[in-house]
């Protein structure tokens, strides 16, 4: 994959998993593209796409600066390290069938996860969808089954994401599969994508992005319960 590749998918999953203030919303929610921004000084134009993560995510620019600068010197972030050392608040919301959860850090910057959730109700005891927006869904009184469903993380700088398969009854679930891992740096590169199963209802994606000289993971973890699917931080 060519780094002007890299950088449009990289764009592209920036609207996704991107957090813009909506009217009259409690919390943050979802914007559906990248805002139109001013440039921050000293950051270079092929990282447009990380300026848009924090601008949308309110990093102020003088904050911009000093974790870009992190970067250029081969540090990571507390949003690259992930877990709940640092982790200062979180924010779950639903939009346009996903279930996003905002991760903030200590040291400013944001990591977003998303997944699509299929909305259900129990109709005369059976399930029946209500709205599936990239998931396939088949079933019947009391079964149901999800194709093609998609989790992704990002930190602004790198992001990943997969498909999985998963299905059961209404008070039970499995994930029965889980493929083709996708992986996108700025001014980076992707290695060493795989899969770690931690139980039938549980599994995470990672990677390895190398990126300024330093390398680093990112990962995104799906459960499952009954007919609804979450992220969740590793």
């Amino acid at each position: 994959m060519t780094a002007v590749s890299r950088l449009l998918i990289a764009v592209s999953l920036a609207g996704v998993l991107s957090i813009g203030t909506a009217p009259g919303a409690m919390g943050a929610q979802p914007s559906s593209s990248p805002s139109p921004h001013a440039p921050t000084a000293g950051i270079p134009a092929e990282y447009d796409a990380l300026v848009s993560f924090w601008e949308q995510n309110h990093v102020p620019k003088a904050k911009q600066k000093q974790l870009f600068a992190t970067l250029e010197a081969g540090g990571t972030w507390d949003s690259m390290e992930g877990g709940s050392a640092n982790l200062v608040s979180t924010h779950t919301s639903k939009q346009d069938g996903m279930k996003v959860t905002k991760y903030t850090y200590k040291d400013g910057p944001s990591r977003v996860d998303a997944v699509d959730i299929p909305i259900t109700s129990s109709s005369d005891g059976g399930i029946t969808p209500q709205s599936v927006t990239k998931c396939s869904y088949s079933g019947g009184s009391y079964w149901y089954s999800y194709t093609d469903c998609k989790a992704m993380s990002s930190v602004g700088i790198a992001s990943l994401w997969f498909y999985f398969d998963y299905s059961g009854s209404y008070s039970s679930s499995s994930i029965n599969k889980y493929y083709d891992i996708g992986c996108s740096v700025l001014a980076g590169t992707c290695s060493d994508r795989h899969f770690t199963k931690i139980s039938s209802r549980n599994v995470r994606a990672l990677a390895d992005f190398f990126q300024a000289g330093s390398t680093n993971t990112i990962g995104v973890g799906v459960k499952v319960s009954g007919p609804n699917a979450s992220t969740y931080n590793l």
